[in-house]
C-alpha cells in the first residue's frame, strides 16, 4: 500500500513537471491554458482563446495592452433590444481604419491578430504598395440576420464588415470589384479571406451569398463558419 501511494505520487509529480515544461516549451497559441499572446503567430488554440475574450473583458484588455494595442474601454449599454457588453474603441493598431472601430473587445483582439499574421504578409507577397487604411462598413447594427429571425452578430458589436483596402500609392482594392480576379489584388483578397478563418469564428465573403458581394464579414459569434 505504501509503495502504491509513493508510485502514485511520483506519477502525479511527473505529470505536474511535464505540464510546466510544456507550458514553457510551447507558445500560448498552441496550449489550451494561459492568456493568448496577440503578437504571436496563429496556432492550435488561437481561435478558441480569442473567442473566450469575447466574454472576459479583463483578460481581453490585458492581452490588448500586452500586445501594444491602444484602446479605450466603453461602458456597457443597451440600445433598443440589443445589449452591448465588453466594448472598446480601437485607437491604434497595425493599420488605420476608415471609421472608428467600436466593438466587442474579443473582436478587436482578433482584428489585431489578423492584421499581423494575415494582412501584412499577404500585402508583402501580392502587392507593390503597403496598405495605408482598411475600409470598414461598421460593427454595430441592432438587427436580425437578413432573411432570418435570428439576431445578427452586429447586434452585439461582435462583427465587422470589411469593404476593401486603401494602399499608400493611392490605389484601392475593393472586395466588390477585385474579388475572384486573377490579379495581385484578387490574390491578396483571397489570401486575407482564407487567413481570417483560423482567427475569427465567422468568416463570410462574396462566394457566400449576394448580401456579401461587396464585403467580408468577420465575427466572434457562437458558431464556426468559413465561406
Amino acid at each position: 500500500m505504501h509503495y502504491t501511494k509513493r508510485l502514485i505520487g511520483i506519477v502525479l509529480l511527473a505529470a505536474l513537471f511535464t505540464a510546466v515544461e510544456l507550458d514553457i516549451r510551447f507558445p500560448s497559441q498552441n496550449v489550451p491554458w494561459g492568456t493568448l499572446d496577440l503578437t504571436a503567430p496563429t496556432g492550435l488554440f488561437t481561435d478558441s482563446k480569442l473567442a473566450a475574450m469575447r466574454d472576459d473583458p479583463a483578460m481581453c484588455e490585458g492581452a490588448l495592452r500586452a500586445g501594444g494595442t491602444d484602446f479605450r474601454s466603453v461602458p456597457d449599454t443597451t440600445i433598443g433590444e440589443c445589449d452591448l457588453r465588453s466594448r472598446v474603441v480601437l485607437q491604434r493598431s497595425a493599420y488605420a481604419y476608415s471609421g472608428t472601430v467600436t466593438a466587442n473587445c474579443g473582436l478587436v483582439a482578433a482584428l489585431g491578430v489578423w492584421e499581423r499574421n494575415v494582412v501584412t504578409p499577404a500585402a508583402a507577397e501580392h502587392l507593390s504598395s503597403p496598405i495605408q487604411r482598411i475600409e470598414q462598413m461598421g460593427t454595430f447594427s441592432c438587427r436580425t440576420i437578413r432573411g432570418s429571425t435570428r439576431m445578427s452578430n452586429h447586434s452585439t458589436a461582435t462583427a465587422i464588415d470589411i469593404a476593401g483596402f486603401r494602399l499608400k500609392d493611392g490605389s484601392m482594392i475593393s472586395v466588390q470589384k477585385d474579388w475572384g480576379r486573377d490579379t495581385p489584388a484578387g490574390r491578396f483578397l483571397k489570401a486575407v479571406h482564407k487567413g481570417a478563418c483560423p482567427v475569427f469564428r465567422g468568416v463570410l465573403g462574396p462566394d457566400y451569398n449576394e448580401a456579401h458581394r461587396d464585403h467580408f464579414h468577420f465575427d466572434m459569434g457562437r458558431f464556426n463558419i468559413c465561406r
